[in-house]
């Protein structure tokens, strides 16, 4: 019930074992005072299982892939510890390191409902970003998004309410984040994925990533309006594929970078060095948001 369905509780285990165990690696992520930064741990590889991030991400943005295999490619082998891991499951969040540097990492998850997201979903970002701005946790964000979920259940909802509440938590985040567009990032999803907009650290995206407001099906609509010449409509289709090419994007200054798969932990690593170069500007704590 609260798992997987209110979100209340963080994990479900079956033991008193397991409880204790969760909670100690849970505790390691975080300094033993709002005014610290995390703690650093021995540095590890990422998994050896997780090499091929080109065999693993699809180049059709409506085919699901799992995004845990992309998290588990960059970051420090065993570190990875979800938050709420039966909740939302469209959305990853989870703690690990990288060269054993704390960071929190939200995802979206092609696997669970394209990714898209709900008002759980939104609910689940905003409370895990508000916990690692509370203890100086960095945060990285990993899109592959068709942005937010419509429809009358979801407006009865409130997901207009919901995806306010993310954006307002990431424009007072007092961390850094770092946005990286995976595969795709379409509407206001990408900015609910700490991208432009939000003062991301870097915005960086993988060479096949596409980044747009109605994605490549627009093109297909084309075929609806009669109005247009078939040469019309391929002059469109063309700038419509264009726009959407990440590689262009860096010259126009949208994008800072664009990465190969085998580049992501480099990208992380640069990211969380920063981050502990700078000195800590913490005069207080901040509220968590208990949602």
């Amino acid at each position: 019930m609260h798992t997987e369905i209110s979100g209340t509780s963080d994990k479900l285990v079956f033991s008193e074992k397991d409880a204790m165990d969760w909670v100690r690696k849970y505790m390691a992520f975080f300094p033993s005072h709002f005014s610290q930064t995390p703690p650093r741990a021995s540095p590890h590889l990422p998994s050896p299982d997780y090499s091929g991030l080109k065999d693993v991400i699809p180049v059709d943005p409506d085919l699901p892939f799992d995004m845990h295999d992309v998290i588990h490619s960059f970051v420090d082998k065993g570190s990875l510890l979800e938050h709420r891991a039966l909740y939302a499951r469209e959305v990853i969040t989870a703690f690990a390191r990288v060269e054993g540097n704390v960071l929190g990492i939200i995802a979206n998850n092609p696997a669970q409902k394209g990714g898209i997201l709900f008002p759980e979903s939104c609910r689940k970002i905003a409370a895990f970003a508000s916990l690692c701005d509370a203890f100086n946790i960095p945060l990285v964000f990993l899109a592959d998004i068709p942005g937010f979920m419509v429809g009358r259940s979801t407006e009865q909802a409130g997901i207009i309410h919901h995806g306010a509440l993310v954006f307002s938590t990431i424009a007072n985040l007092s961390v850094p984040h770092l946005c990286i567009v995976v595969r795709k990032a379409y509407t206001a999803g990408l900015y609910a994925m700490g991208g432009p907009g939000f003062d991301p650290e870097r915005f960086v995206a993988f060479p096949h990533a596409t980044i747009t407001i109605y994605g490549a099906k627009a093109i297909h609509l084309l075929a609806r309006e009669n109005h247009l010449s078939d040469n019309e409509r391929l002059s469109m289709a063309d700038q419509m594929k264009a726009n959407c090419d990440a590689l262009k994007y860096p010259e126009s200054g949208l994008l800072d970078a664009v990465i190969s798969e085998h580049q992501l932990r480099a990208e992380v690593e640069r990211f969380l060095k920063s981050f502990h170069e700078k000195s800590l500007d913490r005069t207080g704590p901040r509220r968590v948001l208990c949602i």
